[in-house]
């Protein structure tokens, strides 16, 4: 839907444009300059189209990645509670925890953002935020 929205609002702007400049411009200048910027839009769709395919060629290996990311985290911090780790380490390992939460809270505001979501094809929903809990009994 939102890209049906998008192509009548460029159409509309096209045809407005096309009104405004020929009356200052001949139709052999205007089809330069048209012609310029039609050449922009269609190198930037496939610029795009280019990122959406591979977002979804990687789609499952970044699921797989971030899986694993999360359960070395969540391990990590439960091994914390019974281990004597320096004080850098607890405070290294709740900058990671952190940074995972920070992530993965942008990466489903952008899977729900409906200019965004081409983008993120990973399906975020299977993803869990870390509780910071875990962290509180190691400290």
């Amino acid at each position: 839907m939102l890209i049906v929205i998008s192509i009548a609002l460029l159409a509309v702007l096209f045809l407005a444009l096309w009104g405004v400049f020929r009356k200052y411009y001949s139709t052999e200048d205007l089809s330069v300059i048209f012609g310029f910027i039609s050449g922009i839009l269609i190198a930037a769709l496939i610029v795009c189209g280019i990122i959406i395919g591979i977002s979804e060629v990687h789609k499952e290996s970044n699921l797989a990645s971030n899986q694993l990311r999360y359960e070395s985290l969540v391990y990590q911090a439960e091994v914390l509670q019974y281990d004597n780790f320096t004080d850098n380490g607890k405070k290294q390992l709740a900058d990671e925890i952190r940074q995972w939460n920070e992530d993965l809270a942008v990466y489903k505001h952008r899977k729900v953002n409906s200019w965004t979501n081409w983008f993120y094809r990973m399906d975020v929903d299977k993803l869990e935020f870390i509780p910071y809990d875990i962290m509180k009994a190691a400290i």
